[in-house]
């Protein structure tokens, strides 16, 4: 009896392990890849981010106030967010007066960030644009200074 107790009980665990895998699938379905990419920018993760994209998040997404993934990533100064937005075709002249954003590449001249400013300069972005007060953002980039940043970043 002790030997056919055990053997059934060998027989059961692959059972529920194919139960559990099951179930870690279903629930994976049920994540919103969109959302999970939101909630990475926000916690600042880029493992997340990445898987979120890969499984399937719509890097043009709007939130409820209005942002896009990308325009969040700028305004936080997380460049390898924004490079990664931009590989996955987000769009990089994205602007929404109504809710008060500025059209993305407006940001790392706020952040006085070069490097991003260079990305989105690479991915075409518009660089005519008026920042979020209406002011044109050439206008900015010279009040600011930023030009000086840009100036010693190209000699080296």
């Amino acid at each position: 009896m002790g030997f056919s107790s055990s053997l059934n009980r060998r027989i059961k665990t692959p059972n529920k392990e194919k139960e559990e895998k099951k179930k870690m699938r279903d629930e994976i379905k049920k994540i919103d890849p969109t959302k999970m990419l939101f909630e990475a920018i926000d916690e600042k993760d880029l493992r997340k981010a990445v898987r979120a994209i890969k499984l399937g998040a719509d890097v043009n997404a709007e939130d409820a106030f209005g942002g896009t993934p990308l325009c969040y990533s700028a305004r936080d100064d997380l460049t390898y967010f924004v490079r990664l937005l931009i590989k996955a075709k987000a769009n990089v002249d994205y602007y929404n007066p109504l809710f008060g954003w500025a059209p993305p590449i407006v940001y790392p001249v706020e952040n006085e960030n070069v490097e991003m400013f260079r990305d989105f300069v690479n991915a075409r972005a518009n660089v005519f644009v008026n920042d979020g007060n209406g002011c044109p953002l050439l206008f900015n980039i010279k009040v600011t200074g930023f030009h000086l940043y840009l100036k010693e970043s190209i000699k080296q």
